[in-house]
């Protein structure tokens, strides 16, 4: 909560004052509440909407209400001119604790079900993470951070990532992190 403004300012001042052309954001656990409430913020700004610099959004594991994220978050941001791809395990041990002190899922828990969202990529590195790496797996999995390289590197849709394949669920789509690393070209 005390940190959303200051991320706002940050993000605000980005892309208004500086001669950046494009901002890849990675949120990870309880960061993505401060960014969401920044991005909510941002996307109210028309000077910062008309020329929008928003490239790959990324939601890591993320701790937020996954029904308040669902009702009220994902329908405004999908609206924006960017890719958001939300990363998710079913292994993620703080996600765990977090839901049993909050008394709701997750978003970035995927015990019951991965999150499926029209307009967002829905990635499940369940079988890239460990026990060890449950929450970090982003930045202690070759197969993630290979993952994320094509993301952000080369702007590449979940179809077209060689580090995933798809999963078709009653839900909908979407994508699982493949067990063996890719290396990046």
């Amino acid at each position: 909560e005390w940190s959303a403004p200051n991320f706002y300012k940050l993000l605000s001042d980005l892309s208004l004052n500086t001669k950046v052309e494009t901002i890849h954001v990675v949120a990870h656990s309880m960061g993505n509440q401060a960014f969401l409430k920044a991005f909510l913020k941002l996307l109210e700004e028309p000077e910062i909407t008309t020329n929008w610099k928003f490239g790959e959004i990324v939601l890591v594991a993320p701790d937020v209400d996954r029904g308040i994220f669902e009702r009220d978050i994902a329908p405004v941001i999908v609206q924006a001119d960017s890719r958001i791809t939300l990363y998710v395990s079913n292994i993620d041990i703080p996600l765990m604790a977090s839901r049993s002190v909050n008394l709701y899922p997750r978003l970035g828990d995927a015990r019951e079900a991965p999150v499926i969202i029209k307009g967002i990529e829905t990635i499940d590195a369940s079988e890239a993470a460990t026990l060890i790496s449950g929450h970090t797996y982003y930045r202690e999995s070759p197969e993630v951070l290979a993952d994320l390289y094509y993301l952000i590197n080369k702007r590449q849709a979940a179809k077209d990532r060689p580090t995933l394949e798809s999963v078709d669920s009653p839900a909908g789509r979407f994508w699982k992190v493949k067990e063996v690393y890719v290396q990046p070209e």
